[in-house]
């Protein structure tokens, strides 16, 4: 079994967050969103938080799909949210989206006051995991509901590079070597649901969702 290589928490030099955002994230972040409106009912109203929004693209393409609902996203690195800003001034959104800078595992807004958390790709990033489950329950109205997807750690670095060529074989070697260290730094199932087992208040499921990918839905019990 490989084991967890940690990466940098905070994305925020200007090199990087240009690499990641150059990077062809479209058709993962379809199927994210595609998925999501598939297993979770989003109303009008719905008020939904996207935890480690990264350069915005997943709340932009929220709203391209679903007329419903509301999306503040948050991000840690001051450099990822001024990439989501810019990319907001070129989609007529309203004010369907904000982005704030802000810390995933302790946002400091309102408990209980979202209907949806969300989130894609930031698990690997944080060294304590639990942190970040136990935030978005703790965001969560009573009845709320979570979608969290991630990198899935391989069982070698053999499995690594294959997934590397498969996926970035046309990437930089800087942007492949991004997603390398990610899949060194991602989680296992297993993982993943030894974390949820200590969280009383979420009712989840995780399953591995495609090669690279698993997938955490849960709703927050009544309190």
């Amino acid at each position: 079994m490989l084991a967890r290589t940690l990466e940098p928490e905070v994305m925020d030099a200007v090199e990087e967050v240009h690499a990641y955002d150059t990077m062809n994230h479209s058709q993962v972040n379809q199927k994210f969103v595609e998925d999501l409106l598939t297993c979770l009912k989003i109303q009008p109203d719905s008020r939904i938080v996207d935890l480690g929004t990264g350069t915005g693209l997943i709340p932009l393409e929220f709203v391209r799909q679903s007329s419903n609902g509301t999306i503040t996203g948050l991000d840690l690195s001051a450099e990822m949210i001024q990439a989501a800003r810019k990319h907001l001034l070129t989609h007529a959104v309203g004010d369907r989206i904000e982005f704030q800078q802000a810390d995933a595992t302790a946002t400091l807004l309102p408990a209980e006051s979202y209907d949806m958390v969300m989130s894609n790709s930031i698990v690997h990033h944080i060294p304590e995991p639990l942190n970040l489950f136990v935030e978005a329950t703790r965001l969560l109205k009573s009845g709320g509901q979570m979608f969290v997807r991630d990198l899935l750690r391989p069982d070698s670095a053999e499995e690594v590079e294959k997934l590397v060529q498969l996926h970035a074989a046309n990437d930089t070697e800087f942007q492949q070597q991004l997603l390398r260290q990610s899949l060194h730094a991602a989680l296992t199932v297993s993982e993943v649901e030894s974390i949820l087992n200590k969280i009383p208040d979420l009712q989840p499921k995780v399953v591995q969702t495609s090669d690279r990918h698993w997938t955490v839905t849960g709703q927050k019990g009544s309190t």
